[in-house]
């Protein structure tokens, strides 16, 4: 796994290269807060029957995605059903997110080689810490495991959204078909940044102890934390920082 974060004047992370021009192979978005002052990061553990590990909001692009934007708002969208509400977007929908993070409202915009995976875009956003994301992302998903999940091959005819998120509606019986794509998280977690640390300098796992059970995260999410988290952390993104292709980027402080 080769990862790159290149420093220039205040900061530039790798957006000297265009990257639907040059091409990205993932993108996603990893929401971060603060919870009384102590900053944390928003975490998916992956389904069931994959590695239940920890991760960001992230996955392959599609031929229907328009741009790296679009990538990293859908895999968002998908994996947290739609339940996680970032930092001035009204509308928690694919279109609204993307748009959000093409106007530059981003903390950081990360760029890692992954080797003969392709390129991966991470955006930093910063989200509203809600106390209820946690809960309600298990009752949409519980509510969800209730549904037979859609398959092309299997399934055949003419389907409406349903008010679930990630559901279709056949229209002439009835049926509700839960989408494959909004299957891919099991559970959501706010994290603190020291645990994260922790994590890292554990190669992407945090021993069981006394007080906490034990954790594993992606080993593809390591290098990500690696590289942003002492950035997050030391300050030097209080004040509104420039961004190569970026129109506008929100500031960061590790305190409030």
């Amino acid at each position: 796994m080769v990862w790159r974060v290149w420093k220039k004047h205040t900061l530039k992370m790798a957006l000297d290269i265009d990257d639907n021009r040059r091409g990205y192979a993932s993108a996603g978005i990893l929401p971060v807060c603060r919870i009384n002052g102590v900053p944390h990061a928003l975490l998916g553990r992956e389904e069931y029957n994959r590695s239940k590990r920890w991760a960001d909001f992230a996955g392959r692009k599609k031929a229907s995605d328009t741009d790296v934007y679009a990538t990293a708002a859908r895999e968002f969208c998908e994996e947290s059903v739609h339940t996680v509400h970032l930092n001035g977007v009204a509308c928690n929908s694919v279109e609204a997110v993307a748009e959000h993070l093409r106007l530059g409202n981003y903390i950081l915009r990360v760029t890692i080689e992954k080797v003969s995976k392709g390129k991966r875009v991470v955006f930093v956003v910063l989200a509203d810490h809600d106390r209820g994301v946690v809960q309600r992302f298990a009752a949409v998903r519980s509510a969800q495991l209730h549904l037979e999940r859609y398959t092309p091959k299997l399934h055949s005819g003419n389907y409406q959204q349903w008010w679930l998120p990630g559901t279709i509606m056949q229209r002439d019986t009835g049926r509700v078909l839960v989408l494959p794509d909004y299957f891919e998280k099991a559970a959501l977690q706010y994290w603190p940044f020291s645990a994260l640390m922790q994590a890292v300098a554990n190669h992407g796992s945090i021993p069981f102890t006394a007080r906490s059970p034990s954790a594993a995260f992606r080993l593809d999410i390591v290098p990500l934390f690696n590289a942003v988290l002492p950035i997050l952390t030391d300050g030097s993104l209080a004040r509104p920082t420039v961004f190569t292709g970026a129109v506008a980027v929100c500031p960061w402080s590790p305190t409030p």
